[in-house]
């Protein structure tokens, strides 16, 4: 169940976790690095966040992971140059020392099954479209009209529900975005598999969206992780920021 997140104390919350020793720095990209853009490959990083990142990455006690839904072509040509490692597509695709690897094993012959629906209901919701990734299909909806996407969104869920159970799938509603995937893609098991590699002091982990709220639920047992939500929605993360411009002040602090 969600809890009542609270506001987050920079110097006094962040204090324990910049004296540890190795530490884990976990972050999503849009909305948490970023502000959203009506077309996912405009929300592309300035200046300000690629410095921030690559100073960031040079500590030696500081491991810097961008834990994304993006596909991994999509955010490799955004922040691929950058010497961080970085798991695209909640968790399935997984790039370290700059190389790429599939983490997930999956044939992905639903989504020829799937992907002719979500442009029928796209088609039906001017402003909508599918975006086709190797192991996900998402129908965003940012620039469609509130009250027109509101009727076509629940007749595409409930055609979508019968694939669902067949395939084995999951349904995640983002931010005026539906990502359907299998199962065993989850950005929470993709968070605990990195604290399985390697022994943390302590992490810290931001997200804004409800894809990462499994991140926040995989990563609340645990004494030595700090979770960071952006927005004001009920969380499962510990504490809350506004927005993207207070999370690089937040690093900035780092």
């Amino acid at each position: 169940m969600n809890h009542k997140t609270t506001p987050m104390k920079t110097q006094t919350l962040l204090k324990s976790f910049k004296t540890a020793g190795d530490k884990l720095l976990l972050l999503d990209y849009d909305g948490t690095l970023v502000n959203f853009t009506p077309q996912p490959k405009a929300a592309k990083p300035d200046r300000r966040l690629l410095n921030l990142l690559t100073k960031l990455s040079q500590r030696s006690d500081l491991d810097v992971v961008i834990l994304t839904g993006r596909a991994s072509k999509d955010i490799d040509t955004i922040i691929g140059h950058l010497p961080i490692q970085i798991l695209a597509e909640h968790g399935a695709m997984v790039k370290k020392d700059g190389v790429w690897s599939q983490h997930i094993e999956e044939d992905g012959k639903w989504k020829n099954k799937i992907f002719p629906v979500l442009i029928e209901y796209a088609l039906r919701c001017p402003g909508a479209f599918v975006e086709e990734k190797p192991f996900a299909l998402s129908w965003h909806y940012r620039e469609a009209k509130e009250k027109v996407a509101r009727k076509v969104v629940a007749d595409m869920l409930e055609e979508v529900s019968w694939y669902q159970s067949k395939y084995n799938l999951k349904v995640l509603n983002g931010k005026k975005v539906f990502d359907i995937m299998p199962n065993l893609v989850d950005k929470g098991c993709a968070a605990l598999l990195l604290l399985h590699q390697k022994k943390y002091a302590s992490v810290l982990s931001i997200g804004d969206d409800k894809t990462d709220e499994a991140v926040f639920k995989a990563l609340l047992p645990l004494e030595n992780c700090l979770t960071i939500k952006v927005g004001q929605e009920s969380s499962l993360a510990k504490h809350c920021v506004s927005n993207p411009d207070e999370v690089l002040s937040l690093l900035e602090s780092l």
